[in-house]
């Protein structure tokens, strides 16, 4: 989306299920990385932004999302990234996406 050499700006969805029912959220966030360029095997990176998590039965609700994580290498054009974060309750996610070898 937007952003530049350090910050890059995302938005994820998600849909799954609780002991109430069908849960969902939606997150819009920020995300400044220390090594942009791959100078380092892994690389840390830390973020914030906002979280709306929409339970079936309730109202909306929003919250304030703050996150840490650590950038893993390229191989075969994808890269592993591990975070942990608060925003609603506490998250763990490991992300896998698509990457070039010479930017994060």
């Amino acid at each position: 989306m937007f952003g530049g050499t350090y910050v890059r700006t995302g938005i994820v969805g998600a849909i799954g299920a609780n002991e109430d029912g069908v849960t969902g959220r939606t997150d819009g966030f920020v995300r400044f990385h220390l090594d942009p360029f791959r100078q380092s095997r892994w690389a840390p990176y830390g973020g914030a932004g906002l979280s709306g998590r929409y339970d079936a039965g309730s109202r909306p609700r929003a919250y304030v999302l703050i996150f840490a994580g650590v950038d893993g290498p390229v191989r075969n054009g994808t890269t592993t990234s591990f975070e942990v974060g608060l925003g609603g309750g506490a998250r763990i996610g490991v992300v896998i996406r698509q990457a070039v070898a010479e930017r994060r």
